[in-house]
């Protein structure tokens, strides 16, 4: 933003005007509450890597609209491991729970530099009310959550489809804005995400690398990333839907998935040549 740039502040209507990210999905509706006298209550935020928005077993501050950057929200079962449950960026909300005062069963972790706009809970009731537009905003951003947890376990955490297409379909929701760029975690994650083993999420992710789907960037740490052939990952994360087999003709267990080894273009381009 053009004038807030402390880590947290309060905007006021003259700040929400001319904020260089107006006219995102997020500041949308943050723009439209800039007329209720006496300024906006929103309090404008800038999250580092790693940092927390808010943690699990505690109440939520508010309602987060999320102006850049990609959020994990992490949840611990019962014997204490940590598993992502769901993610959210650009345009998207968290912090549903603010909405009714009860503590999140989740924790919400950014990915990379988030820039958040939230409503403070104790503020929440009064701008609804008085705003139904945003309300009717809310209330879609619930339902495409909610949406988008079924597809969620539909598509990823089934053991049914290959993990070559649920890993490509779990990084396109890593995508990044429009150009090539996928948030990269770490392997420990996509296997909790996907129920493989990190040995089996790193092969996939090899072969992919291999075909020059995947590009690695950035090193280590929380800013690397892959730069990825989108095309191509949206053919591997559409491969079998026109039907997918019969669970007599799937390998038992997730490491069974690559049973028949995946090769390369390369390698099969290979194979044909020197074929009898």
């Amino acid at each position: 933003m053009n004038r807030i740039h402390h880590c947290q502040d309060t905007a006021r209507a003259d700040d929400c005007a001319s904020c260089v990210l107006e006219g995102s999905a997020a500041c949308g509706s943050i723009t439209a509450l800039a007329s209720i006298a006496g300024g906006v209550p929103v309090v404008c935020h800038v999250f580092a890597p790693g940092e927390a928005l808010y943690r699990s077993g505690e109440p939520v501050d508010g309602l987060h609209f999320i102006v850049s950057g990609g959020v994990k929200l992490v949840r611990c079962d019962a014997a204490g491991h940590e598993r992502i449950v769901h993610f959210a960026q650009d345009g998207g909300i968290v912090g549903f729970d603010a909405m009714s005062g009860d503590a999140s069963p989740h924790s919400a972790i950014a990915l990379d530099e988030v820039r958040t706009c939230r409503i403070p809970a104790d503020k929440l009731a009064r701008v609804l009310e008085r705003r139904p537009a945003l309300q009717m905003q809310v209330l879609r951003q619930m339902q495409r959550a909610l949406t988008d947890a079924h597809g969620w376990i539909a598509e990823l955490a089934s053991g049914v489809l290959p993990a070559r297409v649920r890993l490509a379909r779990l990084l396109l929701r890593l995508h990044c804005g429009e150009g090539a760029r996928i948030r990269r975690l770490q392997l420990t994650e996509i296997g909790s995400i996907l129920g493989q083993t990190p040995e089996t999420v790193c092969r996939t992710l090899k072969v992919f690398e291999q075909d020059g789907v995947l590009v690695p960037q950035g090193g280590r740490g929380l800013q690397r990333h892959y730069l990825a052939d989108l095309e191509a990952l949206q053919r591997i994360a559409h491969e079998g839907a026109e039907g997918v087999p019969p669970a007599s003709c799937v390998p038992a267990g997730e490491d069974a998935e690559l049973a028949r080894p995946v090769r390369s273009r390369r390698g099969e381009a290979g194979l044909r040549r020197t074929a009898p």
